[in-house]
């Protein structure tokens, strides 16, 4: 299950007659999956400077929510970065899924 979460976020104090307008986003994006009590989690962060030239979609800052900050997100980056992400954390899930094997010639009984 991919997960995005905002880890922070900038703002400037004004901006185009808004206050208080969200410029810069960071976040994890988390692919994880449970087996048993064991958790893995595959993981990528960035930092994304959102566009700020169009607020038309502009909410109040204390009335946002983690659901409409992710959206701009998606938005900038558009459908085919915002999935690549997400493909990267499920690769790096599934190699610690998918440990590398070691091959040796040397036993403990040698």
């Amino acid at each position: 299950m991919v997960i995005w979460r905002i880890t922070a976020i900038s703002y400037k104090k004004e901006h185009s007659g808004k206050s208080d307008v969200i410029c810069s986003v960071s976040y994890d994006c988390v692919d994880k999956k449970r087996i048993g009590d064991w958790e893995p989690e595959g993981m990528v962060s960035g930092v994304l400077e959102l566009n700020t030239d169009d607020l038309s979609d502009f909410k109040e800052y204390s009335a946002l929510s983690e659901a409409d900050v992710i959206g701009w997100i998606k938005r900038d980056l558009g459908d085919a970065k915002f999935a690549e992400i997400e493909a990267q954390a499920n690769a790096k899930l599934d190699a610690k899924m998918k440990p590398p094997t070691t091959t040796v010639s040397t036993f403990p009984w040698n």
